[in-house]
């Protein structure tokens, strides 16, 4: 297991790299209002599942970020996300706390496999919506 943390988040990555699965498990600790976008993965798929807290998710397919879908993932309603490899996405944390999410990875982590675009990229608002 690796742990790497910055002002945004704090990861156990490789949780479960010993057990010599198909994937892996990261457990992520994301600090209020942090923004990770945009990045995909060519051979890797994710699922998602936060656990505790409320993340404001996109994803988008490359050449058209117009076609952003947007998902609210929260611990009050415990949906898995699924990402599937070429697709862009990030997240923020919209929440007034500390959201965690548990993502399986399709893959063992390769940094090869991992695409990252600038956050403001694609001209979209992070803000939430009030409703």
């Amino acid at each position: 297991m690796h742990l790497h943390s910055d002002d945004r988040r704090t990861v156990w990555a490789d949780v479960l790299a010993e057990a010599r699965l198909p994937g892996d498990l990261n457990v992520t600790w994301v600090e209020p209002g942090a923004l990770l976008a945009w990045h995909r993965h060519e051979q890797q798929d994710d699922w998602m599942l936060v656990v505790e807290g409320t993340l404001k998710v996109g994803m988008w397919v490359d050449g058209d970020p117009e076609s952003i879908e947007w998902q609210v993932l929260t611990d009050r309603n415990p949906e898995p996300l699924f990402i599937p490899r070429g697709e862009w996405h990030g997240y923020q944390n919209i929440g007034p706390g500390r959201a965690c999410v548990i993502t399986y990875i399709t893959q063992p982590y390769n940094p090869s496999d991992e695409l990252r675009l600038d956050p403001r990229h694609v001209p979209i608002s992070w803000e939430r919506i009030a409703r």
